[in-house]
């Protein structure tokens, strides 16, 4: 069975993060792979992360890579595979499409909406309680509202959920389906343009299995 993969990080350890998939069967989504013994056997790390790019960094005697994904932002893994956490503190755009650090401990991160650059210190730190573990489904109300064109809409899931999130107009009219998948327990983030859609109001809606919530939300051009 052949598939399609991209490293991410090489580190001293030998080990190997890669990123990808199989074109075909459920058994190995795309998603992250680690090979601990030379490419001979892969561990599935992770189905949440869709990454489009991929830093390894060395601070000191610690190893790690800082992955940018499609739609959740940045993501930090140590060199053994475990996930650390989010890292979008200042980011506006999820959409993460470049990597890279500098000479001087910076990394940068190219995005839709322009470059974000933070500290490799501070990315890398490891804060008590910083990964939070959501004990309940929600929806929050988007940021900014009003907005225009674009806002930003956070839900949480609280266990493994098939996870549908739509935009309606005024009269109950399905505007776009943002999200529409399988999503493990966590927090997300996702920003929505509006596009050419008029001034008015508009309705948001995320359903996780029994569980419905809808806000409102205004455009003003």
């Amino acid at each position: 069975e052949t598939g399609y993969f991209y490293v991410l990080g090489f580190f001293s350890n030998y080990n190997i993060i890669v990123g990808g998939g199989y074109p075909y069967g459920p058994n190995y989504p795309k998603a992250l792979y680690i090979s601990t013994d030379m490419c001979s056997t892969w561990t599935l790390i992770d189905t949440l992360i869709n990454s489009q790019v991929g830093l390894s960094y060395s601070s000191g005697s610690t190893e790690g890579m800082i992955i940018g994904t499609k739609e959740l932002g940045v993501f930090l893994f140590s060199d053994e595979g475990d996930s650390l956490g989010s890292r979008n503190e200042g980011l506006i755009n999820l959409n993460i499409q470049a990597l890279t650090l500098d000479n001087n401990g910076y990394v940068y991160s190219g995005t839709e909406n322009g470059v974000w650059r933070r500290p490799l210190s501070e990315v890398t730190s490891i804060k008590e309680n910083q990964i939070e573990i959501p004990s309940s489904y929600y929806l929050s109300q988007n940021y900014p509202n009003p907005f225009n064109p674009t806002t930003r809409i956070q839900y949480a899931v609280s266990s493994r959920q098939f996870v549908k999130l739509t935009v309606y107009d005024l009269l109950g009219r399905e505007i776009e389906i943002l999200i529409n998948e399988e999503k493990p327990i966590g927090t997300y983030e996702i920003n929505w343009n509006s596009g050419n859609l008029p001034s008015g109001v508009y309705f948001y809606q995320l359903n996780v299995g029994t569980f419905v919530q809808t806000r409102k939300m205004l455009l003003i051009k």
